[in-house]
C-alpha cells in the first residue's frame, strides 16, 4: 500500500489527486509522477517488478545446453578413436565405405621369395599374359554370319582402350575378368591346375598385379605402332642396345685373347685397361637409310670386300666401323690383338658364319668414359672436342699414358690420373 502523507507525520495533509478512489485503494506509481508538484521531493518507494514470462528465453537457453552436451559427447568419441587407433592407419571418410587394403603374396621382389615361389610366380604371370591376349584377341563369328568365301567376319570379346590409364572401367574389366579366370582354373582344388606347386599361395591381387603389367607391355607396342616418335625412339633404344651388346661381345673376347697377344709379342705392356666397351669397333649389317638401292650397293661392297663375290650364300656380313678418335697405334695394338688367336683348321664358313668386312668408314661418337693421351688423335679433338663448349667440359683426359705406352699422333697429357696413376700412389 503507498502512504498518501508524507513521512513526516506533522505535515499538513497532501491533497488527494484522485478523490474518486476510496480511501484504502492505493495510489498507482505513475500518479505521483504526474503530480509530483503536489507531493514535492518525496518519491514512492519502487515496487519490485515481477519476472516477466519470455518463452523465447527458454528456448535460446535449452538449445545452448543441448550444443554443449552434443560438443561433449564428439570430444569424449574423438579421444576414445584417437587411443584406440594404430598409428600409422587411417580412417575412411563418412558416407563413403573403406576400401579393402590389397593383398599380394608374389608380387615382389622376387629377392624375397623362396623358389618354389619363384617357380609358380613365373608360371602364373604366363598363364595370366595369355590369358589376357585371348580375351581382347578377335575371334569368328558364328557359321551363319560367314560370308561365301568361308571367312566370316570378326570381333572381340573384350577390348583395351590403350589411350586410358589402367584403372580405367574398360581397362579394369579386362584385368578383373583375366585375374579370376586364371584364379578358378589355378585354384588347388581345382582340376584343371596345371602349377608346379599346388601348396604355394597366391591371391587375386597378384594375379590383377600380373595382368596390369601385361597391359603396360601392350600398350607401349600399342604406341610404337601408331606414334611415330615413339617408334623412332625404341628403334634408337634397340640399335644402342644391341650396339653394346656387339662392343662388350668383342671386349671379352679380346680380353680371354691377352695372354696369346703377350706370349706372341714378348715384352709389350699389358693392354686390358685399353679394352673399355665404348672403345671397341662397332658392328653393323647395313645402312641407315630407307633407299633400298643405295643399301643393295653398300652390301655388294661388303661382299666384295669379305672376298664373297656376288652371291654370299645366305652368310652375314658385318662392317666394321672403327672410332674416328683412335689412333693408328692404338687401331694396331687391337689388329695385334685379334690376330694373336689361334689358328684351327680351315673347313669354310658355315651357313649360319658371320664375316666382317672392312670398307674404311668409321664414327665420330664422342666416347664416353676418359682416355688416354696417346690413343685420340689431336686433329679429331681439335674438331669435335675443342670446339663445343660443352663437350669441352663433360670430355676427360687423363694426365698421363700407361706404362709402356708412348704418344705418337695423341693428345697432350691432360689433367686427370688414371686409375693405374692412382694405384702406383697408393
Amino acid at each position: 500500500m503507498y502512504p498518501r502523507t508524507p513521512l513526516n507525520s506533522n505535515a499538513n495533509p497532501l491533497p488527494n489527486p484522485l478523490p474518486h478512489l476510496p480511501p484504502n485503494q492505493p495510489i498507482p506509481p505513475h500518479v505521483y509522477q504526474l503530480f509530483a508538484h503536489l507531493f514535492g521531493s518525496v518519491q514512492p518507494p519502487a515496487p519490485e517488478p515481477a519476472a516477466a514470462h519470455a518463452p523465447h528465453n527458454d528456448m535460446h537457453q535449452r538449445i545452448d545446453a543441448l550444443e554443449r552436451e552434443l560438443k561433449a559427447l564428439k570430444t569424449q568419441n574423438t579421444r576414445t578413436a584417437d587411443q584406440n587407433e594404430q598409428p600409422g592407419t587411417k580412417r575412411a571418410r563418412r558416407g563413403q565405405p573403406a576400401k579393402a587394403a590389397k593383398v599380394y603374396i608374389l608380387k615382389g621382389p622376387v629377392k624375397g621369395l623362396r623358389p618354389a615361389q619363384v617357380v609358380v610366380r613365373n608360371e602364373l604371370m604366363k598363364l595370366v599374359k595369355s590369358e589376357v591376349k585371348q580375351l581382347v584377341a578377335p575371334r569368328d563369328d558364328d557359321a551363319d554370319d560367314a560370308d561365301d568365301e568361308g571367312t566370316g567376319p570378326t570381333r572381340q570379346r573384350f577390348c583395351f582402350n590403350f589411350s586410358e590409364n589402367v584403372d580405367s572401367v574398360s581397362n579394369n574389366r579386362v584385368i578383373v575378368r583375366a585375374a579370376q579366370l586364371v584364379l578358378t582354373e589355378q585354384s588347388p582344388q581345382a582340376a584343371t591346375c596345371t602349377l608346379s606347386h599346388k601348396d604355394v599361395e597366391f591371391t587375386k591381387d597378384d594375379l590383377e598385379y600380373f595382368a596390369k603389367s601385361t597391359f603396360r607391355t601392350m600398350r607401349e607396342s600399342w604406341k610404337a605402332d601408331t606414334d611415330p616418335t615413339v617408334a623412332k625412339r625404341k628403334a634408337g633404344y634397340a640399335a644402342n642396345s644391341t650396339l653394346i651388346l656387339r662392343q662388350r661381345q668383342l671386349k671379352d673376347k679380346r680380353i680371354a685373347l691377352i695372354p696369346s697377344y703377350l706370349k706372341k709379342f714378348p715384352g709389350r705392356a699389358n693392354p686390358a685397361p685399353l679394352l673399355k666397351t665404348d672403345w671397341m669397333t662397332d658392328l653393323v649389317n647395313g645402312l641407315s637409310t630407307s633407299d633400298e638401292d643405295e643399301c643393295r650397293q653398300h652390301l655388294e661392297k661388303l661382299w666384295e670386300a669379305a672376298g664373297l663375290g656376288a652371291n654370299p650364300n645366305g652368310l652375314n656380313v658385318w662392317e666394321r666401323l672403327r672410332p674416328a678418335f683412335q689412333t693408328p697405334e692404338f687401331a694396331q695394338i687391337k689388329d695385334d690383338i685379334d690376330g694373336s688367336a689361334p689358328k684351327l683348321k680351315k673347313k669354310g664358313p658355315g651357313p649360319s658364319a658371320t664375316i666382317r668386312a672392312n670398307l674404311g668408314r668409321t664414327h665420330d661418337r664422342v666416347p664416353a668414359s676418359p682416355v688416354y693421351p696417346f690413343i685420340m688423335r689431336q686433329i679429331w679433338h681439335d674438331i669435335h672436342i675443342a670446339g663445343d663448349k660443352t663437350l669441352k667440359k663433360s670430355f676427360t683426359v687423363y694426365a698421363a699414358d700407361l706404362p709402356g705406352f708412348v704418344a705418337f699422333d695423341g693428345l697432350l697429357p691432360g689433367g686427370v690420373s688414371s686409375p693405374e696413376e692412382e694405384e702406383e700412389q697408393r
